[in-house]
C-alpha cells in the first residue's frame, strides 16, 4: 500500500472524506460513504473533505515525434473516439486537493499537516483557503 493510501486510511478513521470529485459527498445522498468506509451510515462532515479534480489525474496522450501530416491527424482522431482516461489515484505521486473553503476546514486542514508528515509525505499550501493543498507521497 502506498503512502497516500495510508494516509487516507488513516484520517478516513477520524471522519475525512477523501476521494475523486465525481464520487463528492453532497447534502443530498442519503449515505454518501461507501460501504466498508469507517463511517458509513453516518452524516458526513463537510469540513474534513478532500477532493482531487480530474485534470490532476488524466492520461496525458503525447504525440510521438516524426509523424508525416496525415499521420498525426490519424492519431489525434484516434484519440477522440477514445474514452478519456485517468491514472488511478494511487499511482500518481503528487496530487492538488480542494476543501470546503470555510475557517473550520482551514483547521481541520491545518490540524493533519502532522499526520502527513507523520507518513513521509510532504505538503505546499500557504495555509489559507484561498489556495488548494498539493499533497505528494513519493
Amino acid at each position: 500500500m502506498n503512502k497516500f493510501l495510508k494516509i487516507k486510511e488513516r484520517l478516513e478513521t477520524d471522519g475525512w472524506w477523501i476521494g475523486f470529485a465525481d464520487d463528492m459527498p453532497n447534502e443530498v445522498f442519503e449515505d454518501p460513504y461507501p460501504k466498508g468506509h469507517p463511517h458509513a451510515g453516518k452524516d458526513v462532515d463537510f469540513c474534513k473533505i478532500l477532493w482531487w479534480d480530474a485534470e490532476e489525474v488524466l492520461i496525458d496522450p503525447c504525440l510521438p515525434d516524426g509523424l508525416t501530416e496525415e499521420e498525426e491527424k490519424a492519431w489525434e482522431e484516434s484519440f477522440e473516439k477514445e474514452p478519456i482516461q485517468y491514472h488511478p489515484i494511487e499511482a500518481v505521486m503528487t496530487c492538488w486537493f480542494s476543501f470546503n473553503g470555510d475557517d473550520k476546514s482551514v483547521e481541520n486542514l491545518k490540524a493533519i499537516l502532522p499526520i502527513i508528515e507523520e507518513y513521509e509525505c510532504s505538503w505546499r499550501w500557504n495555509e489559507s483557503a484561498d489556495q488548494k493543498i498539493n499533497i505528494s507521497w513519493w
